[in-house]
């Protein structure tokens, strides 16, 4: 099996002897958490269409868990960019969610279109700057720039930021007034990984397109 086949963002090879179950219980903690949480974020205060993103994110959770057992039980190109873009869509629907509680108006518009164009840059970027794709994922995995490293500890502490005060919020922030902080934190958060999650997805499942041909290095298809 090819060295790319081992490092695909799933896992499916170390995964293709599981059993079923295992499959299913790894699907239903890695969808069902998010999808629940993002419910339930959906219904707090200011409500952001609880009616509409419920039933959103059951579908990106149905869809991504079907994608996991179609590729666990055949390894598909097709069914690891269903495992990448459901995730996105997920981590994407929650940064604007929260873009939703902080701006208003023109502003809210103008950062949500600036963020939704910067995701579909990133899905293309392994196709229209290969050297520059496989850069980013490398500074991503293993920073050895400057930049890279300053990228890294963003990442890490907005990251982690994001997810603690997400998990609290509606709780004690909710008490201390703090929400358009921690608002502000899990939309900047999400938003820079659904686009770092999208990237990276894209530029490992780039090689292995079925158009593509073996014959070409994959940074100048």
């Amino acid at each position: 099996m090819s060295n790319t086949a081992t490092k695909t963002i799933d896992g499916s090879v170390r995964m293709r002897g599981w059993p079923l179950w295992r499959v299913l219980l790894v699907g239903v903690l890695a969808y069902g958490l998010p999808t629940v949480f993002l419910a339930i974020f959906s219904a707090l205060p200011p409500a952001f269409a609880p009616g509409y993103v419920a039933p959103i994110a059951l579908v990106f959770a149905v869809l991504g868990i079907a994608s996991l057992i179609w590729n666990w039980k055949t390894n598909n190109w097709l069914a690891r960019l269903g495992i990448g873009l459901t995730f996105c869509g997920l981590f994407f629907t929650l940064a604007v969610r929260s873009w939703f509680a902080v701006l208003v108006g023109p502003w809210l518009w103008l950062v949500v279109g600036v963020t939704s164009a910067l995701l579909v840059l990133a899905w293309a970027l392994p196709a229209i700057a290969g050297s520059l794709s496989a850069w980013i994922l490398r500074e991503q995995s293993s920073p050895q720039s400057g930049v890279g490293r300053a990228i890294m500890m963003w990442a890490l502490v907005i990251g982690g930021a994001a997810g603690t005060l997400g998990a609290g919020l509606g709780m004690s922030l909710s008490r201390t007034g703090h929400e358009n902080t921690a608002y502000f934190i899990v939309a900047v958060g999400m938003s820079g990984v659904s686009i770092s999650l999208a990237q990276s997805t894209s530029h490992q499942l780039w090689p292995d397109r079925p158009w593509a041909s073996r014959k070409r290095s994959p940074d100048k298809a």
